[in-house]
């Protein structure tokens, strides 16, 4: 008999000043299972002579069942479209652009990583993510590209050490 894992899901709180998504993390293993694009003038046509060191990928999938262990307890974690919504303009709102690090390590804060741009999917058919080589988007998906100052970050998005994106927070959750 297989066992059933619970769904929770994300709320998002306005009043709470400690919650919401305050980092990004650079990871090698994204739970969203969507590797970012690095946006470099040998790699995308889109890019001009002067290289842009971005990187760009998917925040946030809405719905998508998010397999998760804490203290031994499986279940899985969902976002719905409205609270992914709230989350991204609360996370520019609190000025989080440049709090990252490395798969989730505090002491691996990465200096000289912005993140400049951020979207919510609106219509999947004509949206900027198809130009940039992603397919299947979901209506409601979050994006954000990040600049690269850092040369190391660069080389490892680059050389596909780190592969996307994983949000850092405080979140309300609701079976």
């Amino acid at each position: 008999m297989s066992k059933t894992i619970p769904t929770l899901k994300v709320n998002y709180e306005k009043d709470n000043e400690d919650g919401g998504i305050f980092g990004v993390s650079l990871v090698d293993n994204p739970a969203n299972q969507t590797m970012f694009i690095t946006l470099a003038q040998e790699e995308i046509k889109l890019a001009t002579n002067d290289e842009k060191r971005l990187i760009t990928g998917v925040i946030l999938i809405p719905n998508q069942l998010i397999y998760r262990v804490s203290n031994g307890v499986e279940y899985n974690l969902m976002f719905e479209a409205e609270e992914i919504r709230m989350l991204n303009k609360d996370f520019f709102k609190r000025k989080n652009q440049s709090n990252s690090n490395i798969n989730h390590i505090e002491d691996q804060k990465i200096e000289g990583l912005t993140f400049c741009e951020s979207w919510i999917v609106e219509d999947p058919a004509n949206d900027k993510s198809n130009a940039l080589g992603f397919k299947n988007i979901e209506k409601g998906t979050w994006f954000m590209s990040a600049y690269v100052e850092d040369d190391s970050i660069w080389e490892m998005a680059k050389t596909g050490k780190v592969k996307g994106f994983s949000i850092e927070g405080v979140l309300s959750l609701e079976r």
